[in-house]
């Protein structure tokens, strides 16, 4: 009884692998094209799923998080009365306030403006003393500075700027032009680009308006924040600037739910994008299949099982769109990681940063599958073909 051999040699899996490596590149234009587009196409989802990630990530570090966000209930642009501070810190439970205000300051460009707040040097660190690290004399040089700053380090090192150097900025939520002392560099920001300023010297440049963005509060335990919330709202309701407390967590939801269109977008355009990617590798593969048909029919003439076939022409359509996934997504990820180097400012850039190298992973994933996908059917197709039908153009 004729036995069937399953592999050819003795070395099967690097004979295969071989075998897989030169029927992709045998026609090296057309795999180039369609690895291109495959990597661009899992560039492209790999950015949309970066901005998806940056959004759960932040989401994920807000439950655990001790901070209350106190603004005015009917706008985020309506500012409040800086003398609500000296109320709220009697609340029960509260340990610190924070002011904030947006200065929205330019540097050279003015259409750069990167996210500068004005803040309260004194409290700044009990509230987000978790998000933002510098060294201790940084800190006492911006609690004693009042024109002090403290910038993230990318911003730093983006503009040459360094402890000791004096920056102009433009206002421009803020109507006003202000020059700062750099008194520290944060190495650990919720921002890449951030600048932080003194909110009693935006306030005297303004002349003593007294008004502030909003308000962030630190909470000495999770038992206390809804006994907080409640004091605060109730204590405001009455107020000619009625304010809203919610959760740090609450607050980022309330973003989302501003951006949610763009979020269904998001996903809308990756499910195309992987469609996209699948029709490319079958046509692909499909073209390949066709010019070889009589090369499989050999193969079958000369024992060899279908499953082993089939394996090597699936094989070919995963080396190809793995190959380009790879290129695609470790791609997506590096601009992705030094985004913030480019880009002016602002939620992109910070969430951009938060390029996980799981995303590569992820990438890898989505490409195997696009593969074998995309590949099954005309794969199937082939192997399927009667031998005398495959080999006709050998007679």
């Amino acid at each position: 009884m004729r036995r069937r051999p399953s592999f050819p040699t003795g070395a099967p899996p690097l004979y295969v692998f071989n075998f897989i490596r030169k029927n992709a590149l045998r026609n090296r234009r057309r795999t180039a094209l369609t690895l291109l587009s495959v990597a661009a196409s899992l560039a492209l989802l790999t950015l949309l799923l970066t901005v998806e990630d940056g959004f759960r990530a932040a989401m994920g570090r807000a439950d655990s998080s001790l901070r209350v966000s106190v603004r005015h209930r009917t706008s985020f642009a309506i500012q409040l009365p800086i003398a609500f501070r000296a109320k709220i810190e009697k609340v029960p439970g509260v340990v610190a306030v924070c002011p904030f205000v947006w200065y929205g300051g330019s540097y050279r460009d003015p259409r750069e403006i990167f996210p500068s707040l004005g803040c309260d040097p004194g409290t700044l660190r009990a509230v987000w003393g978790d998000q933002l690290a510098a060294t201790e004399a940084e800190w006492a040089c911006f609690h004693k500075d009042r024109m002090g700053a403290m910038v993230a380090e990318l911003l730093a090192n983006r503009h040459g700027w360094k402890v000791g150097d004096t920056v102009a900025l433009r206002g421009r939520a803020v109507p006003v032009d202000l020059t700062f002392h750099i008194c520290g560099v944060f190495t650990k920001t919720m921002d890449p680009l951030l600048f932080v300023l003194r909110y009693d010297y935006v306030d005297e440049a303004m002349r003593n308006p007294g008004d502030v963005g909003n308000f962030w509060l630190k909470v000495d335990s999770a038992a206390s924040i809804p006994g907080v919330i409640r004091t605060i709202n109730e204590m405001f309701t009455n107020s000619p600037q009625p304010v809203v407390a919610e959760t740090e967590k609450t607050f980022l939801e309330i973003i989302l739910r501003m951006m949610n269109m763009f979020r269904i977008a998001i996903l809308a355009v990756g499910a195309a994008v992987v469609a996209s990617i699948m029709l490319v590798t079958a046509n692909t593969i499909a073209m390949s299949v066709r010019e070889r048909m009589t090369e499989v029919g050999v193969l079958r003439a000369m024992g060899f099982r279908r499953r082993f076939i089939l394996a090597m022409l699936l094989g070919e359509a995963c080396f190809i769109s793995t190959l380009g996934g790879a290129v695609g997504s470790t791609a997506a990820w590096a601009l992705c990681h030094w985004s913030p180097a480019f880009i002016p400012g602002g939620p992109v850039a910070a969430i951009l940063s938060m390029a996980r190298p799981g995303l590569i992973l992820i990438g890898l994933a989505v490409s195997v599958f696009v593969g074998f996908a995309g590949g099954i059917i005309p794969a199937l197709g082939a192997v399927r073909v009667p031998v005398s039908h495959a080999i006709r153009e050998v007679v």
